[in-house]
């Protein structure tokens, strides 16, 4: 296949420039049809989640198309919903430390949460890349974050403003409450009273925005991490359901070893070794909630097995990430189809 030779070019190059080529060129790939050499393109299985109507329960996950620049590019390769982002309202460089790496053995990437955004503003009419795949009946999502730099208390300025202006381009918003800037990535996770304050006041703002505009309201889900206790995890589910949040992403990415920093900054791993806490995170969730709070899983998704678990574990959805990265975009039809097929046997029984 075309993708077996690609990949090892892909695998040499430095992340960040394997990125930007992949960015260049997947509008003409596509445009051209030149997926339809490198992958099948998955059946249609419908999936209402969140009161939206998913033309598969196969997205991908926010980090790759940061700017949203190429959402119907990359929903022609069979997602059924991309996730543009994380944006910021204020535009910013990567910073000169920022890390991102491969780890081939372990099928891993080890990378930092300061990656850059061109902000919200700009983001805006990158979005309009979004229009073909919604015409396709694909579901932009748009991931949202505080500027790096804003403290707990302009965060929900920051986050208002961001509903406010991506609302007419958004079909859900996720909220990145990773803060890249503080000593604790998780700060957010570890003051409930705060985090509820925020999440009530986000979910009387999209009620409103709704009530303004005339549109349907656009549905929030939490991104929640992978390295809270239990205890932890369970009551932010409990905020989620009590503050009126209509979903969560289970779970962002590893908080990286202690030997594994950028100076004082934490680092992040996505992909193999994130799989196994995912699916527990996934299964807690699904369990204490009794499936009331819809769960799109993402964390270590390399295979149809791997996606099945997510989904045996209480998923509705599921995100691919590390997983396209490594396996490529033929794993899009092999995860939606294995899960239709599963879904519509359980179904019949």
């Amino acid at each position: 296949m075309l993708y077996d030779i690609v990949k090892p070019i892909l695998d040499k190059l430095d992340p960040s420039t394997a990125h930007r080529l992949m960015m260049r060129n997947i509008e003409w790939f596509t445009t051209f049809g030149c997926h339809e050499k490198v992958c099948a393109l998955p059946d249609e299985n419908p999936v209402y989640v969140m009161g939206l109507r998913f033309p598969n329960a196969v997205g991908l996950a926010a980090g790759l198309d940061r700017n949203g620049e190429e959402v119907s590019s990359f929903g022609a390769l069979g997602f059924g919903f991309v996730e543009a982002g994380s944006i910021t309202p204020s535009a910013y460089e990567a910073s000169p430390s920022a890390v991102c790496k491969r780890d081939l053995k372990n099928s891993s990437i080890l990378h930092s949460m300061n990656l850059g955004s061109i902000g919200g503003e700009a983001a805006l009419l990158r979005l309009k890349s979004a229009d073909a795949f919604y015409l396709r009946g694909g579901i932009t999502g748009i991931s949202i974050a505080p500027d790096p730099q804003s403290s707990q208390q302009s965060a929900l300025h920051d986050l208002k403003e961001l509903l406010r202006l991506l609302h007419v381009r958004a079909d859900y918003f996720t909220l990145n409450l990773f803060c890249p800037a503080s000593s604790d990535p998780l700060v957010w996770f570890k003051n409930p009273a705060a985090l509820k304050e925020l999440l009530e006041a986000l979910s009387t703002e999209q009620k409103r925005l709704a009530e303004d505009s005339g549109r349907p309201q656009r549905p929030i889900a939490l991104k929640i991490p992978a390295d809270l206790s239990r205890d932890e995890l369970l009551a932010c589910a409990d905020l989620c359901m009590e503050s009126g949040i209509d979903g969560v992403i289970a779970c962002g990415p590893l908080l990286a070893p202690a030997g594994k920093t950028n100076g004082s900054k934490q680092l992040f791993i996505s992909g193999g070794p994130a799989r196994e806490r995912a699916t527990q995170t996934v299964g807690l969730l699904a369990e204490h909630t009794a499936k009331a709070l819809p769960i799109i899983a993402c964390g270590g998704i390399f295979s149809a097995a791997d996606a099945l678990e997510k989904i045996q574990a209480g998923a509705s959805l599921i995100e691919l990430f590390s997983g396209f990265v490594f396996k490529g975009p033929a794993l899009i039809a092999e995860c939606s189809n294995a899960i239709a097929k599963a879904c519509n046997s359980n179904a019949m029984r």
